[in-house]
């Protein structure tokens, strides 16, 4: 009876995948509700494939009504969003690298946003997760863009997890998931004939001692006039361009002593 109680109170953990653009939907179910271990798998096999990824960017396979679900959005264009990913490597340490992420004002870390006005507000106090008393932190944000032609406003709810060290099932200790969306579409200054319908987005980094690995997947569906669209490739590099630019700010703010 004590045996069947033991088992009982131990949860299995399904094996995660071994395929890229598998576990970048793995990871997108897991993030929030996933249990440590599940993550920590997924990890293991992340690692064990990114160095294999040749070119270190490109397409993956478009999320699907349920997984957009998993964030309460309600929609049945969700294959519209084009699914993109670059991996990378840049050199902040652990720490630097929270406080980063966890930044109340990040306009003012990346300024190749070209925000014109940026809100966050957290759900819960930043100070305990940075001083690893909790492993959650969340946040809304408001923000507005004015650059080229493109003026819009959008909100984003935004989600980052810290996965402690488990040991041996932690072969690079605690490492970070996280994950931001659009809860709606973005709204244009008066230009109906642009749009910003989704975005999600999913990362994942670890370390290895001042360097650190990030992996990022995001779903997009925009149209900001003429070829700028999610389903043009020209498009597509500048967006990927653009993401490599946000870690060269985040590695440049870690060698200042920012934030």
């Amino acid at each position: 009876m004590l045996l069947s109680l033991m088992l009982l109170g131990c949860k299995a953990v399904e094996p995660a995948p071994k395929e890229f653009d598998d576990l970048m939907h793995y990871f997108w179910e897991k993030v929030e509700l996933g249990a440590d271990e599940e993550l920590a798998e997924g990890l293991v096999n992340l690692a064990a494939v990114y160095p294999e990824l040749d070119p270190p960017d490109g397409s993956v396979t478009h999320l699907t009504k349920a997984e957009i679900a998993m964030v309460g959005v309600d929609r049945d264009d969700a294959d519209e969003a084009q699914g993109l990913f670059m991996v990378n490597e840049f050199g902040c340490n652990r720490s630097q690298l929270e406080a980063s992420l966890s930044y109340k004002n990040q306009d003012e870390l990346h300024p190749s946003a070209h925000y014109e006005t940026y809100e966050r507000d957290f759900d819960n106090a930043r100070d305990p997760w940075v001083d690893g008393d909790t492993d959650v932190l969340s946040w809304d944000v408001d923000y507005s863009i004015k650059y080229l032609g493109n003026n819009y406003s959008a909100e984003t709810e935004g989600f980052l997890r810290r996965v402690p060290n488990l040991g041996e099932d932690t072969p690079y200790g605690s490492f970070l998931v996280a994950r931001t969306y659009f809860p709606h579409p973005a709204e244009f200054d008066g230009d109906n004939n642009k749009h910003f319908q989704q975005d999600y987005q999913l990362e994942i980094y670890w370390f290895d001692g001042n360097r650190t690995k990030h992996v990022y997947a995001l779903w997009r569906d925009f149209n900001f006039g003429g070829t700028y669209k999610s389903d043009n490739e020209t498009a597509q590099r500048l967006l990927l361009n653009a993401l490599y630019d946000w870690d060269t700010e985040t590695e440049e703010g870690c060698a200042e002593g920012l934030p």
